[in-house]
């Protein structure tokens, strides 16, 4: 069972470091959603970048959303979920009690993304109550040969 959701701290860095790394071959996207691998630096938490986490029993972190904030915008940077627990509402979850978190510390304006090859995330996004303002397409040249 996953437990509660609870915003991240320096202290969860290996937690944090090691989901990142479990899932590296799990993120979806092109040029415009690729997710740069973290580093010690990246995962680096202040009043500017902030992460939320679920935890198991067994304090293995589950799922993790991280945000940029600038003033009273926040923009979420990516969420994940660990393999077993997708599909069973933890990143929907995860991502509303961020959300309820930011708003509480006076955020007002959150943006978010997803790419389109990732289902899960854009009903995670549209079940939370966002809505979609643009597309990005992007283009390749044909290939030659």
């Amino acid at each position: 069972m996953a437990g509660a959701a609870r915003e991240l701290t320096g202290e969860d860095a290996a937690a944090i470091l090691e989901l990142d790394a479990a899932m590296a071959q799990d993120y979806p996207g092109g040029v415009a959603t690729s997710h740069m691998p973290l580093t010690v630096a990246s995962a680096v938490l202040t009043g500017r970048r902030r992460a939320f986490g679920v935890f198991g029993y067994r304090d293995e972190l589950l799922a993790m959303t991280f945000a940029d904030l600038d003033g009273a915008t926040a923009e979420i940077d990516f969420t994940v979920v660990a393999a077993p627990w997708r599909g069973l509402g933890v990143g929907t979850g995860l991502k509303a009690a961020s959300l309820l978190a930011l708003i509480e510390d006076g955020i007002e304006s959150v943006r978010t993304g997803g790419s389109a090859d990732n289902h899960a995330i854009i009903r995670a996004n549209t079940t939370i109550g966002f809505v979609i303002d643009q597309e990005w397409v992007t283009l390749t040249a044909p290939a030659h040969g």
